[in-house]
């Protein structure tokens, strides 16, 4: 599975997200209690490009479109996936503090859920996980994922010698 979804900066988009419609369907399958929108592939594929550092941009959906759920979903995905490791500190900011910390809370139960598959991802301190905090965590790849709010000054946040390079706002 960890061959079948993995990628890297060679990996095309389209296959990427290929990759993502099957680790998102056979890790999450309690996700998908209806058929996927026609416009999710859309999203996944903004949000590879954003990843990718090609384009930004804003998804814009009626409610219950699974805007956070396929976002949540990504972030979980590339975090256990990317080969390059190409984003080290991933931060989610949103209006208040509360969603941001419930969305990486999520990613971390996803990250969890997988671990018969990828193994402990978290980085460990002795026996013990580095941070605990849901507010925020770091993986053995070094990659870290953060909450914060919108307004938050980014400078002087600093994770070992990176700042955010992808922010992502909820």
């Amino acid at each position: 599975k960890k061959e079948l979804f993995g990628f890297d900066s060679n990996t095309d988009d389209q296959t990427i997200l290929k990759k993502f419609k099957y680790f998102a369907r056979s890790c999450y399958p309690h996700y998908f209690q209806n058929k996927s929108a026609p416009f999710h592939d859309e999203m996944v594929l903004n949000y590879i490009q954003s990843y990718n550092g090609i384009k930004n941009g804003i998804e814009i959906a009626f409610r219950g479109a699974a805007k956070t759920s396929i976002l949540k979903l990504f972030v979980t995905f590339v975090l256990l996936n990317d080969r390059d490791v190409k984003r080290k500190y991933i931060k989610i900011l949103a209006k208040d503090l509360k969603n941001a910390v419930q969305f990486v809370t999520d990613v971390y139960n996803n990250l969890v859920k997988v671990e018969i598959t990828y193994g402990d991802v978290f980085e460990l301190q002795g026996d013990l996980k580095q941070e605990k905090r849901m507010n925020s965590f770091t993986l053995k790849n070094s990659a870290k994922l953060t909450a914060g709010t919108v307004g938050q000054t980014q400078r002087g946040h600093l994770q070992d010698a990176y700042r955010p390079d992808w922010v992502l706002f909820e």
